[in-house]
C-alpha cells in the first residue's frame, strides 16, 4: 500500500525537481533536474504475457497528460472508459463522457481508484515509493537500501529525449520481489516511461510523445461538464465507486445487503429512513483488520438523482481524520455528536459521534444538517452474526485503513 501511495499522490503532486542541489560524490554523477514551466507528455500502457513478451493486443488507450506550474494538471484517456481528469493540487474532478457522469476524489484518496485505470505518472519526477534521497543514500552504500536495492542504467532516449534510468528491486511479498525501471527526463525529471514487474503481472507505460514548455493556458485546465451530465458531489476513493455509480446512473444499480465477512458477532447501526431522494446502500464493505490489530469496520453508501451521496462508516476502532470545515458540538441520541459543514469543493455535513463502543462517521452531500441529524436519530441497532468457513475473507485495503473516505484537510 505505502508504493502504491506514494505513486498516486506523486502523480497528482507533480513535477518538483526532487533532487537538485544534491551532492554526487562518492555516489555517482547524477543530473541537476530542471523546472519546466510547463509540458505535456502521451503515454500508452502496455501489459506483458507469461513469456514476458508484450501483448501489442492489451496496449491501454493512450493517455495525455498535461502540467502548468505549479499545481494544474489535465489528464485525458481514451476509449470506452475514456475519461478527463482536472487537479489543482488539492481536488480532483474527473468527467466520464460515456457514462455521463463525473465526480470528485482527494489527493490522499486517489491511490485504488487511479489504479484501477492505470493511471500512475503524469510527472512523476521521484522513484516509485521513494524520494531520491533515499535512493542516493542506498547508491552511496553500493545500492542497498531499507528494503530494496538500487542500481542506475545507461541512460536511453524515449519518446526523443534522453533519460536518466533507474532500476530498483523491492521485496514487498512472501510470493517474490516487485522490480521497477523508471526512465526520467534527463533535463527536467519527469517520468517518460516505467515498467513494474511484480509476481504474475507485469505493466509499463511509456511516452510516445513530450512536449516541454509549450506554453499553456490556465484556462485549458478548466473542465465543463457537457449537457446531460450528472454530477455525483462526493468524493470517490477507488474504481468500483466508479462502477456502482455508472451503474445508478444507467438504473442497473441494485441496492445491496450487508455481508458481513466477519469472525465476530457485531452489534451496529441501521438507517430506518433517509433523507428526500435518496436510496440503497448501493455499496458495502465489510472486514477485519490484520490480526496484529484487530478491529471490524462497515461501510455504506447512499445515492440520489440529484448528485448527493451519503455514506456511513462504522468501526470499533477510533477514526483518526478530523472532520473538516467548521465543527460544533450537538445533541444526538441521547449523547453529544460533532457536526461539521464544509463548502469545497462542494457543500458537505460530517456527523461524528460514539455510540455502543462503536465509532460512527456520517458524510452527506446534496443534504443539510437538519437532514443528515434526523436520518442519525432514527437509526436502530441490529446485529451481525458471525461469518463461518469460506465467508470470512481478507479484509481489502479499504478496509484495513477504515473504509471511509479521508476528510482531513
Amino acid at each position: 500500500m505505502r508504493r502504491c501511495a506514494a505513486i498516486l499522490l506523486l502523480c497528482l503532486a507533480l513535477a518538483a525537481p526532487a533532487w537538485a542541489g544534491t551532492a554526487a560524490a562518492p555516489a555517482p554523477v547524477l543530473p541537476t533536474f530542471k523546472q519546466a514551466r510547463d509540458w505535456q507528455v502521451s503515454y500508452v500502457t502496455r501489459w506483458y504475457g507469461d513469456d514476458g513478451r508484450p501483448a501489442p493486443a492489451l496496449d491501454e488507450p493512450l493517455l495525455m497528460a498535461s502540467f502548468r506550474a505549479p499545481n494544474l494538471v489535465q489528464i485525458k484517456q481514451g476509449g470506452d472508459d475514456g475519461f478527463t481528469a482536472v487537479a489543482n493540487g488539492r481536488w480532483i474532478r474527473l468527467l466520464f463522457p460515456a457514462r455521463k457522469f463525473a465526480v470528485w476524489a482527494e489527493e490522499q484518496d486517489v491511490c485504488d481508484f487511479f489504479a484501477g485505470c492505470n493511471l500512475v505518472l503524469a510527472g512523476l519526477t521521484s522513484p516509485v515509493g521513494y524520494d531520491w534521497e533515499e535512493v542516493i543514500a542506498a547508491l552511496r552504500v553500493g545500492g542497498r537500501g531499507e528494503g530494496a536495492r538500487f542500481e542506475l542504467l545507461p541512460e536511453e532516449v524515449v519518446a526523443g529525449r534522453p533519460c536518466v534510468v533507474l532500476h530498483s528491486v523491492d521485496t514487498v511479498s512472501e510470493e517474490g520481489d516487485w522490480t521497477t525501471t523508471q526512465w526520467f527526463d534527463r533535463e527536467y525529471g519527469v517520468t517518460l516511461a516505467l515498467r513494474w514487474r511484480e509476481p504474475g503481472r507485469t505493466v509499463e507505460m511509456r511516452a510516445k510523445s513530450a512536449k516541454f514548455n509549450v506554453g499553456f493556458d490556465a484556462r485549458r485546465f478548466a473542465l465543463t461538464l457537457p449537457k446531460g451530465v450528472r454530477e455525483f458531489r462526493g468524493s470517490v476513493t477507488e474504481w468500483e465507486d466508479v462502477e456502482v455509480i455508472s451503474d445508478y446512473v444507467a438504473g442497473t444499480a441494485k441496492p445491496q445487503k450487508i455481508e458481513p465477512f466477519l469472525p465476530v458477532k457485531i452489534a451496529l447501526l441501521e438507517p430506518t429512513a433517509l433523507p428526500k431522494g435518496f436510496t440503497g446502500p448501493y455499496h458495502v464493505a465489510t472486514g477485519t483488520g490484520e490480526a496484529a490489530s484487530p478491529r471490524w469496520d462497515v461501510w455504506q453508501m447512499w445515492l440520489s438523482p440529484e448528485g448527493g451521496v451519503i455514506s456511513l462508516a462504522q468501526s470499533d476502532a477510533e477514526y483518526d481524520d478530523v472532520p473538516k470545515g467548521e465543527t460544533k458540538a450537538a445533541p444526538l441520541r441521547g449523547l453529544t455528536a460533532q457536526v461539521a459543514r464544509y463548502h469545497e469543493p462542494f457543500d458537505g455535513v460530517i456527523i461524528t459521534w460514539k455510540e455502543g463502543g462503536r465509532h460512527h462517521w456520517l458524510e452527506g452531500t446534496g443534504v443539510t444538517a437538519a437532514e443528515l441529524k434526523k436520518m442519525a436519530e432514527g437509526m436502530k441497532q441490529v446485529t451481525l452474526e458471525a461469518a463461518e468457513g469460506d465467508g470470512i475473507r481478507p479484509p481489502s485495503e479499504r478496509e484495513l485503513r477504515g473504509v471511509r473516505s479521508a476528510r482531513a484537510d
